[in-house]
């Protein structure tokens, strides 16, 4: 595979600096981060003032020195949020949307390499990762662009019905798509090192072949325009390393994977185009949706072992990170697409299952602070690093800050309201209490007040609706963040004591009826927790409790939330009733569409093609269970009318398929 030359090389060959489209990338890119910084600065030192004065008139005593210095710490956390979608809404206000080349042809894409599309996958539904990527060759053969396209499936599944089924879907897949040599399939034995270890198989078998990877996850779905365009962008300029996407959520089914998809749609805009504005060519990368560079990702991206004997040393959990890092170190660029539109994936179903990921996320970053400190890193990738630790150390941190001051009003006067003992004091606190409100809520009205003045309302069902959704998705949002933050104190400290974390599948569905179980099984030491520190309180120092509202009421109403979150009737009640909707239903791409059709079809029993199909049984025969080659003997030879209904309804769709002849071609 061709090297690729540095830029003083690069300009000899004519190649271009930097595309159009990658604004972020401007001279000003150094005035636009101090002017980032000064905000935060600012607004952190307006908040610092109020917080100091408050503490100042009791003297600055251990525990008041120790909350002013936490309080900086997390209002800094909470300003660089706020700060970053405000610059969003800025650029979000006069911007255009990207065009790309909207009237190619098949001709315009000869010049494009050919790249591989990787889709790692780990005991996930075959028909539903098959389904998306049958989405994708279709999409890129009506576009023409089929040919510039390779597919990889690689497993790591160790369940041997798993791996049949997924022999099967992929066997199916190349027979219906007629894809032989086009789309691969393959599992490793051994899976080592999650999916960060399957990815580097991938690169020293193959990757020496492609210019390009695009990675996906098992829920990934992109549109064919946007995989030309991703080529097309790292093409257009030589520097880049990786180039991230912003995904989009879609088949939310539940009230939680609904609001997450609709959160995504409506405010996520404003904080990607914040985040392309002062992080420019040092951007991070997710982990998926993204293209690659394979030259230089295979060069320098090899991931070291981390120090410590503990759960959180050894190999990198978080590799996307890691490996962002180490290609900003290479020289190379990472950039954000944020203005670049078809790209898709799925959010856990329920909060169980939103933790069970933050949990494996919170043992990830918490891996990176050595390499915060290493030499060789950028200090925008230093950034990186220690902004997504601290994402999870906020939440014992502010447990520490509750406990501090639950024991510094154990000390307070008889008259004292709550923390302070003058009504002017405690007037202070509650403005310091609005304006950290306001920084987090803020946001989310701007991005609200966006989509309404750019017209884009009817996208999330009318003006009505999306005002009432956005207001919902606020409460409901205050009411489940203690409960995150609980759950978070409670994994930085299972991490630093060393308890692993089991790589198990993502479950991307729900069962009817399990949202009530799971909530009872899971929230009940939460609720417990926040029945004590309310009768704690009220009894030793009732004063305190109202500042405690906030929290507790969360931890109060952990099960039914959570559970009504999880709720699959709920969530189909609120999609017919218009709310929590986004663009990618009312207005779906055509990929999207695909999906959704393809989905609606997939209606038979897993494994009931091989049995019914003898061709499809016959492909996978050394692969499946002796029980199912039984049962295919069993249902061939019994009487259609003594066979059970659903496997009458299966024969009768079966006799509407095309028959297959002996040269391999359907008619």
């Amino acid at each position: 595979m061709e090297g690729y030359p540095p830029p003083a090389v690069e300009r000899a060959l004519g190649l271009s600096d930097a595309a159009g489209w990658t604004h972020a990338v401007a001279e000003d890119k150094n005035e636009r981060r101090w002017a980032f910084m000064l905000l935060i600065g600012l607004l952190t030192l307006i908040a610092t003032a109020f917080e100091a004065n408050l503490l100042a008139s009791d003297g600055w005593t251990a525990i008041n020195f120790a909350l002013l210095v936490l309080f900086i710490l997390l209002f800094t956390h909470v300003a660089i949020g706020f700060c970053q979608a405000f610059f969003g809404f800025l650029i979000s206000t006069d911007r255009a949307p990207a065009l790309e080349s909207p009237n190619e042809s098949a001709e315009d894409f000869g010049t494009l390499p050919v790249t591989a599309i990787v889709v790692p996958i780990y005991h996930e539904e075959p028909d539903a990762v098959f389904a998306r990527l049958r989405v994708m060759h279709d999409a890129l053969e009506s576009l023409g662009a089929l040919a510039r396209f390779e597919f990889f499936v690689l497993s790591d599944s160790t369940d041997r019905e798993k791996a049949a089924a997924e022999e099967e879907a992929w066997s199916s897949f190349v027979v219906e798509t007629k894809s032989a040599g086009r789309v691969f399939y393959r599992r490793r034995k051994l899976p080592l090192n999650r999916k960060s270890g399957n990815i580097a198989d991938f690169c020293r078998r193959w990757g020496r072949n492609y210019r390009y990877m695009i990675c996906l996850d098992a829920d990934s779905l992109m549109s064919a325009r946007t995989l030309v365009a991703l080529v097309r962008r790292m093409e257009r300029n030589h520097r880049i390393g990786i180039l991230q996407t912003v995904p989009q959520a879609i088949n939310g089914r539940t009230i939680w994977s609904r609001l997450q998809q609709f959160s995504m749609s409506l405010y996520g805009p404003i904080f990607a185009a914040g985040a392309n504005f002062w992080q420019g060519e040092e951007s991070n990368f997710w982990g998926h949706n993204a293209i690659i560079r394979l030259a230089p990702f295979m060069q320098h991206c090899a991931l070291p072992e981390l120090p410590g004997r503990s759960a959180i040393g050894r190999r990198p959990m978080s590799h996307d990170f890691v490996e962002a890092a180490l290609m900003r170190r290479a020289g190379y660029e990472v950039h954000l697409a944020d203005d670049l539109g078809g790209s898709y994936e799925e959010t856990p179903p329920t909060v169980v299952e939103h933790l069970k990921r933050d949990r494996r996320w919170c043992q990830g970053n918490l891996q990176h602070w050595p390499l915060a400190l290493a030499r060789g890193f950028k200090p925008v990738t230093r950034f990186h690093f220690l902004h997504g630790i601290f994402s999870f150390v906020a939440s014992p941190l502010l447990v520490v800050v509750l406990l501090l001051g639950f024991v510094k009003n154990l000390g307070a006067a008889p008259e004292s309201n709550g923390l302070f003992a003058d009504a002017a004091r405690a007037q202070t606190a509650q403005v310091l209490f609005g304006f950290t409100i306001l920084l987090l809520l803020l946001p989310k009205f701007l991005a609200l007040g966006l989509a309404l003045r750019n017209g884009r309302a009817p996208l999330f069902g009318g003006a009505a609706k999306l005002i009432g959704s956005a207001l919902a998705e606020m409460l409901l949002a205050a009411l489940i963040a203690p409960v995150f933050l609980y759950f978070h104190a409670k994994f930085v400290l299972f991490s630093l004591f060393g308890k692993k974390v089991e790589w198990h599948a993502q479950r991307r569905d729900c069962e009817v009826g399990a949202a009530w179980r799971e909530a009872r099984k899971i929230f009940g030491l939460t609720t417990l927790l926040g029945i004590a520190v309310v009768a704690l309180t009220w009894w030793l120092t009732a004063g305190y409790l109202l500042w405690l509202l906030p929290i507790v009421i969360g931890w109060l109403c952990a099960i039914p939330l959570t559970a009504l979150l999880g709720s699959l009737a709920l969530g189909q009640a609120a999609e017919e009733q218009g709310f929590f909707v986004s663009p990618s239903e009312l207005a779906p791409e055509e990929e999207v569409r695909a999906l959704h059709e393809i989905e609606r079809q997939q209606s038979e029993p897993a494994g009931a093609g091989s049995i019914i199909d003898p061709a499809r049984c016959r492909s996978i025969i050394g692969l499946t269970r002796k029980g199912d080659i039984d049962l295919h003997r069993l249902v061939w030879t019994t009487p259609t009318d003594r066979l059970p209904p659903t496997w009458q309804c299966l024969f009768a769709q079966l006799e509407q398929f095309p028959t297959r002849q002996n040269d391999g071609q359907d008619v």
